[in-house]
């Protein structure tokens, strides 16, 4: 008896270690894949993470644009226009290195096949939730002359306006690329969570 109970319990601790090498291994590859992930969003040609003027201004006017609605809220709360219960804070967002290197992936192909669209965005998408994200967005434009245009054009078009006021993004990444025919492409994706030719202007 006391031998089978020794065979058992022996047993049982070979399972456990094995257990145990096999958790490791799981959680060593699982690292090895963000990290190989990781280094392919980075190894974008001419991409480093300090924003040009025109991507700058985007950021910190989105962040306004949170700021205000959530003093319009407070406004409205205290003239008892809402109730208190329906009130949804939009958090100042994060800039993200991540982010912001496939907003320039996105950019660079809309302009190689000359195409303004949300299609292409799926492998970009599944990059940062790879990363961590839990819910992923994007705003496009494109033949804006400047940043405060494209900026007036999203917070007048209900949709993009909603979505960058979503209380639930915690960071953005921004690129503002221009073209071979000096026509510039604008795009924004937002994420929740941390991370580990002939075309009018249009936004989409």
């Amino acid at each position: 008896m006391d031998k089978i109970l020794s065979i058992l319990i022996f047993a049982f601790a070979i399972a456990i270690v094995f257990y145990g090498i096999r958790h490791s291994l799981r959680i060593a590859k699982k690292k090895k894949e963000k990290e190989e992930l990781a280094k392919k969003i980075y190894e974008i040609k001419a991409i480093k993470y300090s924003p040009n003027d025109s991507a700058d201004y985007i950021f910190k006017k989105i962040n306004l644009m949170r700021h205000h609605c959530n003093t319009n809220q407070v406004k409205d709360l205290f003239d008892q226009k809402i109730s208190e219960h329906k009130l949804d804070f939009a958090k100042p967002l994060q800039a993200d290195s991540h982010t912001t290197a496939l907003a320039y992936r996105r950019n660079q192909g809309m302009i190689k096949f000359e195409n303004l669209t949300h299609a292409s965005s799926g492998e970009a998408f599944q990059d940062l939730i790879k990363l961590g994200a839990d819910e992923v967005g994007e705003i496009l434009a494109y033949g804006y002359s400047t940043s405060e245009k494209v900026m007036r054009a999203w917070m007048n078009s209900p949709k993009h306006r909603e979505t960058i006021l979503n209380s639930r993004w915690d960071w953005c990444g921004i690129n503002v690329m221009q073209d071979n025919k000096g026509m510039r492409w604008f795009c924004v994706i937002f994420g929740q969570e941390e991370i580990e030719d002939t075309f009018g202007s249009g936004v989409s």
